[in-house]
């Protein structure tokens, strides 16, 4: 009996509440328990099968009854936060406020559609939107309507990501587009361009997927000759950490022995020993000049400094600064680096990233590229496709074109119009008409033919007039109607009050002929 009245109080409840937001649940399946008893109310302590044998501000979980209140009662698609409360045993959903941002208030229906997120400002959820026209979704890409389109090719080239590996794409639609391994490529293959003069360029080894690790010449590999005819130039070494040579113009120490008698100068000529050419080390702001009281050129500091702006440390990479003096100390101010927002290889392509300085460093960071399958080059008209990254090159990929005889266009609704489609070839969308044999036109007459499609439009031309003079039965056809200038008799009129074979009557000329309209008067022959 307990029972029972519960349950008609739990319906008359939500027949009084069914206007006011309140919100309750279905009963769960009921799941057999003992003969404990039920309790009422929210205390959670009662055994129950079903939540018609809890309070009405319990539901039966696990065979307890535990209380409503708190619970989440939210509307889908909405972001006004809703939470169940309890009012002397009786429950209905309470607004809490706004949905905190980042909430889901409508789940995603497949794989081209967006789920929609609360912004924590506005109670309202946002309005169902598609994901970007081009991003991936099983078997193809997203299309601008929300739909998966299919660009896929069994077997067409891919890149897996490993440069070594040579990809083919696997297009079975129960599992999505796949770029497959199919073997790898031959040794030799370069996998990774060089940089500069000191980063030799990746090969593959003919067994590995992947592309070796990106390694440098390492410190003191010579990278740039010293100039012939120069005995006072250097050689340029990298420096192990960049990929680039040093730049040209280190020179032998001033002073240094060259050519048989003769000295390297500051300028890296090798000349004859002149007092008071400049020397000395290139990182200091004192002024150093040769002295030749000894016979040898020696180069010693004279204690004046070097101007302001003299270089005295070169850059050594894109993202080092040069050192210049300050006019008023002998050291060279500290090494410098440039800031690490500024930018120091140019991109190279859509596939490209903008590489910048770390702010500590002379080396400019190694280039590296989009993520695979970045969108690169969206649809420039309906028969166009999207291009995606390689994630492992700068440029975009070719730019390709739509399947030929995919549909584009309006629907044909005029009478020599079809369906527009693409050809496989342009990223237009072609424009198709029936062909010059197709008749359009309306029934003929007596006066005209029925016109045909040009082939080139989509516009059924006007029905074609017969030919001045053609027979139509009561006269002669002109400019496309039956007319009648001069009424036609029979060659031979028919005996009298028989009726001739052609109207007469209209005309002057048939009274001699004719009495009244179609009768003739004698039997003679007509004019």
């Amino acid at each position: 009996m307990l029972l029972v009245m519960r349950a008609s109080l739990a319906l008359i409840v939500m027949f009084l509440s069914a206007g006011c937001g309140l919100l309750l649940d279905p009963d769960p399946p009921a799941t057999p328990v003992g003969d404990a008893a039920v309790t009422d109310g929210a205390t959670g302590t009662g055994s129950c099968r079903a939540n018609v044998d809890c309070g009405d501000c319990e539901r039966c979980a696990d065979r307890v009854c535990v209380s409503r209140v708190g619970d989440n009662c939210t509307r889908a698609g909405s972001c006004l936060e809703r939470i169940v409360v309890c009012e002397e045993g009786v429950r209905r959903c309470a607004e809490r406020g706004v949905s905190l941002a980042g909430t889901v208030c409508r789940e995603a229906e497949d794989a081209c559609d967006a789920p929609e997120i609360c912004d924590g400002l506005v109670n309202d959820c946002p309005e169902d939107q598609a994901i970007a026209e081009g991003e991936p979704c099983p078997g193809g890409v997203c299309d601008a309507e929300g739909e998966c389109e299919s660009d896929c090719v069994d077997g067409d080239p891919c890149e897996t990501g490993n440069g070594c590996e040579i990809g083919k794409w696997s297009c079975d639609p129960a599992v999505g587009r796949r770029c497959e391994v199919d073997g790898v490529r031959g040794a030799d293959y370069e996998c990774r361009e060089s940089e500069g003069l000191c980063d030799p360029a990746e090969t593959c080894n003919g067994t590995d997927g992947a592309c070796p690790p990106d390694e440098l010449q390492v410190s003191g590999h010579q990278c740039r000759e010293a100039a012939p005819g120069r005995p006072c130039d250097l050689a340029e070494s990298c420096d192990g950490s960049s990929p680039f040579c040093p730049d040209d113009g280190g020179t032998e120490t001033p002073g240094t022995s060259c050519d048989g008698g003769r000295f390297c100068n500051a300028a890296g000529d090798c000349t004859v020993c002149t007092a008071g050419d400049p020397c000395g080390p290139a990182d200091t702001c004192e002024v150093y000049e040769i002295s030749c009281a000894t016979g040898a050129p020696e180069c010693l500091g004279t204690g004046a400094f070097r101007f302001a702006g003299t270089m005295c440390r070169p850059s050594t990479g894109f993202c080092d600064i040069p050192e210049v003096c300050d006019g008023f100390s002998y050291a060279c101010p500290s090494d410098e680096f440039e800031a690490a927002t500024t930018p120091c290889r140019p991109v190279a392509g859509l596939c490209d990233v903008q590489e910048r300085c770390t702010g500590s460093t002379a080396a400019c960071p190694p280039d590296s590229f989009l993520p695979a399958m970045g969108v690169c080059r969206g649809p420039a008209s309906m028969c166009d496709v999207v291009e995606t990254c390689t994630g492992s090159s700068a440029a975009c990929p070719a730019d390709g074109v739509a399947a030929a005889g995919r549909p584009c266009g309006g629907t044909a609704v005029r009478a020599c119009d079809l369906q527009d489609s693409c050809d496989g070839s342009s990223p237009l969308c072609l424009p198709l008409y029936a062909d010059s044999s197709t008749p359009c036109g309306p029934t003929p007459t007596a006066c005209d033919e029925r016109a045909s499609c040009p082939g080139d439009g989509p516009d059924c031309p006007l029905n074609l007039p017969a030919v001045d003079g053609t027979d139509c039965g009561c006269g002669e056809c002109m400019g496309g109607a039956c007319t009648s200038a001069m009424p036609a008799f029979s060659a031979i009129c028919a005996p009298t009050g028989a009726g001739s074979d052609y109207c007469c009557a209209a005309s002057p000329e048939a009274n001699a002929y004719c009495t009244t309209m179609s009768i003739c008067a004698a039997a003679v022959a007509g004019p």
